[in-house]
Formats: structure tokens, C-alpha cells, sequence
């Protein structure tokens, strides 16, 4: 919790700095949402971790969902997938601190990415290296691509693809 803390006080002075600071939009919350489905009771997802709600593996606290936790309704999974899309954003903005500036449809592609993969491994993913550099490059397609882990992945890449790239 102090880590998230530190980091978002860094976020806030940085914006203050005049840096770019983004956001998702409803575009994204639809998006994750149809592709994660809502589940009010805890399960193992396609990686056998304890996962419940919109995909969430760690409650706002930081505390690791488990089996034996009770179910959560629909509202309480919406906050949860609301807190977790900040936290990929907030990395999106940490790191995008000079380049482009990468329009409304790119944040959003980006953050359903980083919200199935973890903001680590997106911040340090081919997608989002080209995308703060070039991000009109049409290679990037082919690195959302990579990040087909489990059945399903492919259609979803695809989709976040074409929203990355839709004008």
C-alpha cells in the first residue's frame, strides 16, 4: 500500500510539472468488462490464480483473492476494476513523460492490455515501447499480438489492436 502511496504522489507532482496526464475513457470500462465477463464468485482463471468480479486478483487493499472469499456484487466488482484501471494508467503516465501524445483510442487499447497482462509487463512490452515512440507504427499490431496466453487472447488482441489503431 505504500508503494501505490509513493507512487501516486510522484504521479501528482509530476502532473503539476506540466507533464501529459491521461485517462481511459467509458470506452475502456466497456471493453475490459466484455472481454473479463463478471464473476461473484471467486474462481481460477486461465493462469490457476484465485481471480473474482471483472478479473481482479488483488482487492483495493493489496489483499490476494482466494477461493474461500465470499462473493462480491456486481458494484463492488465495477470498483475494484476502476481502482486497477488507475493503477495501469497511472503507469501509462508515469512512463509517457516525453514523445507523443497518444490520442483517446490508443490509452484505452493500451490500458485493456495492461489490465489483462499487469502494468509491469506493460509498461515493458513492445506495444507500449513503440506506441511512446511511434505510435502510428503498424507493427504495433503485431505486438499486441504477442499476449496470447490463454484461449480467448487472440480475439481479444485483435480487438485491442483494432481499437489502438481506429481513427
Amino acid at each position: 500500500m505504500q508503494k501505490l502511496l509513493t507512487e501516486w504522489r510522484e504521479y501528482l507532482k509530476e502532473t503539476a510539472e506540466g507533464r501529459p496526464s491521461f485517462s481511459y475513457s467509458q470506452t475502456a470500462i466497456d471493453f475490459i468488462k466484455e472481454y473479463e465477463a463478471f464473476r461473484s464468485k471467486p474462481y481460477l482463471d486461465g493462469e490457476g490464480k484465485a481471480t473474482i468480479g471483472y478479473g481482479t486478483r488483488r482487492y483495493r487493499d493489496g489483499k490476494k483473492v482466494t477461493l474461500k472469499d465470499r462473493p462480491i456484487t456486481e458494484e463492488e466488482a465495477h470498483k475494484h476494476l476502476i481502482y486497477h484501471m488507475g493503477h495501469i494508467v497511472q503507469g501509462i503516465n508515469r512512463f509517457m513523460t516525453k514523445g507523443p501524445i497518444l490520442n483517446q483510442n490508443q490509452i484505452d487499447a493500451l490500458t485493456s492490455l495492461g489490465y489483462n497482462i499487469g502494468r509491469h509487463a506493460l509498461v515493458n512490452s513492445d506495444a507500449y515501447s513503440r506506441a511512446t515512440r511511434k505510435p502510428d507504427d503498424p507493427k504495433i499490431r503485431s505486438y499486441f499480438m504477442q499476449w496470447q496466453n490463454e484461449p480467448g487472447h487472440k480475439k481479444r488482441r485483435k480487438a485491442e489492436a483494432d481499437l489502438y489503431f481506429k481513427q
